[in-house]
């Protein structure tokens, strides 16, 4: 069985936190690109989009990890129920798509 962190709380905290921060990380990019002039300009923007890219990929390191407990108990319970887990993933698919079409 997967082990339960004692305060769910936090993962959710680190999710958001780290989501925020590539929602950040994202804007800040665009803006970058955006903002093409001089050679030096260009110099410098590339130089902290370097810096943005190698933050981002350690958000989602981050996020990797702390996503791992839930991922690895997901899996064991689709190897344990896979009928289920297959209802399961039929019903919200069939949610979903009611939605969408209810959209439009």
């Amino acid at each position: 069985m997967a082990r339960k962190n004692p305060n769910p709380l936090i993962d959710d905290q680190i999710m958001d936190q780290a989501f925020s921060e590539l929602a950040a990380l994202v804007e800040e990019s665009e803006a970058l690109l955006d903002g093409r002039g001089t050679s030096a300009g260009s110099r410098r923007n590339c130089h902290q989009l370097r810096g943005l890219l190698r933050r981002g990929g350690e958000l989602a390191g981050q996020l990797s990890r702390s996503t791992a407990p839930a991922l690895e108990g997901t899996r064991q319970y689709v190897a344990a129920h896979p009928l289920k887990a297959l209802g399961l993933a039929a019903a919200a698919g069939l949610l979903a798509a009611l939605l969408v079409n209810r959209r439009e």
